[in-house]
């Protein structure tokens, strides 16, 4: 079974397929495969993440990397990006693996928005 993927902060959807394999970004993914007996696959969001402030406030500024089979490989792309334009004006605890599973749901209580008072 092959799935279409939304990436979203915590986690994955999964829509239609393509008969070639799962689609990222329009880009086949075909480690996100689900096996037939719909064992859950573990996958790891890479971010970047960092305070900014200029001359609409402060606020947080997050960059999805990518999506990565392994930590091991999410860390390999931490290493290349560090030295890199951008990524090399903030320390290295920016970047965040987080570890989530197919199928799986986020935001399960809900979410609550803060607004700054004029």
């Amino acid at each position: 079974m092959f799935c279409q993927v939304e990436v979203g902060r915590f986690g994955v959807s999964f829509g239609s397929s393509t008969s070639s394999g799962p689609l990222l970004h329009g880009r086949i993914v075909p480690e996100l495969r689900i096996n037939r007996e719909g064992r859950r696959w573990t996958f790891f969001l890479l971010w970047h993440v960092y305070d900014l402030a200029d001359d609409d406030g402060a606020r947080e500024e997050e960059k999805l990397i990518g999506v990565f089979s392994s930590e091991a490989k999410a860390h390999d792309a931490i290493e290349q990006l560090k030295v890199k334009e951008g990524f090399r004006e903030h320390p290295i605890n920016c970047f965040e693996i987080h570890r989530s599973r197919v199928d799986r749901l986020g935001w399960t209580d809900g979410f609550t928005t803060l607004r700054q008072s004029d």
